[in-house]
């Protein structure tokens, strides 16, 4: 009987050196790997850091805040009441989204702001400034429609449509989340960071919706008093804080846009 040959040492080293490889890669090999994720990190992070002063403001909604407060409070069903109007007032925020990222789309592969940035972020400037305007004057408060009661009977369809419809009135809210949507859009950002960012920016905008229930979920009545109390300090101080934000987001925005038109 023949027994076979055994494998050459020229055919061998390849493998022994691959092996080698991976049980002590090259240091140069670890420093690049390393260099090139504390890169990309820091740039995604820089990314975020520019439009979570807008998705902060955006969060700021006694009327999301109150929907849910108003559906948690009803006797039959309150929960899945709650959770049909996160759906509605989500899926809305997610259809408001592809707006500002189609028109961001078109500049991204510039490594600077374009002049569409700066006009998008002044133009939202002026519409902060006259919603502020408006609601220093006292018109639009929407107080009377959140003390309405959206849904009777079974009410998860007219719940759904309840939290789609305060999304869709919650100006202020829409107003900052756009150009935070359209700044990470129009960034030169691979799409996997502005992925990441924008499911940051649309987790803080959606805080209202979301974190009433999740509370009710796990504290129940406490949860329900405690937020309740929140919402009372909120409402009652409704057009202090509208005005405030607006303005003040105004003029964020307002400088931001004349920085890039005349950089």
């Amino acid at each position: 009987m023949v027994g076979k040959s055994p494998a050459s040492p020229t055919k061998l080293r390849p493998v022994k050196q691959a092996a080698r490889f991976v049980r002590e890669p090259p240091q140069s090999f670890i420093e690049c790997g390393g260099s090139l994720f504390s890169v990309g990190f820091v740039a995604m992070g820089t990314l975020l850091a520019s439009v979570l002063p807008l998705a902060i403001g955006a969060a700021i909604s006694p009327t999301i805040l109150a929907a849910q407060l108003l559906l948690l409070s009803n006797k039959s069903d309150p929960l899945k009441k709650s959770a049909a109007a996160l759906v509605g007032s989500g899926l809305v925020l997610i259809l408001y989204t592809a707006i500002p990222l189609a028109l961001g789309a078109g500049s991204s592969s510039s490594s600077s702001p374009s002049t569409v940035d700066g006009i998008v972020k002044l133009l939202f400037a002026v519409l902060l400034l006259g919603l502020g305007v408006r609601a220093a004057l006292g018109s639009g408060s929407g107080s009377k429609k959140q003390k309405r009661k959206p849904a009777e009977g079974p009410g998860l369809v007219r719940s759904f449509e309840f939290g789609a419809v305060m999304m869709l009135i919650n100006f202020t809210t829409l107003a900052l989340y756009f150009p935070a949507i359209h700044e990470v859009a129009a960034s030169p950002e691979n799409s996997s960071d502005k992925f990441v960012v924008i499911l940051i920016v649309f987790l803080i905008t959606m805080i209202p919706a979301y974190v009433p229930l999740l509370a009710t979920i796990a504290l129940g009545e406490h949860a329900r008093r405690v937020l309740a109390k929140f919402n009372l300090f909120l409402t009652s101080h409704q057009q202090g804080l509208k005005v405030g934000i607006c303005f003040l987001f105004a003029a964020y925005l307002g400088v931001s846009g004349l920085k890039i038109l005349f950089q």
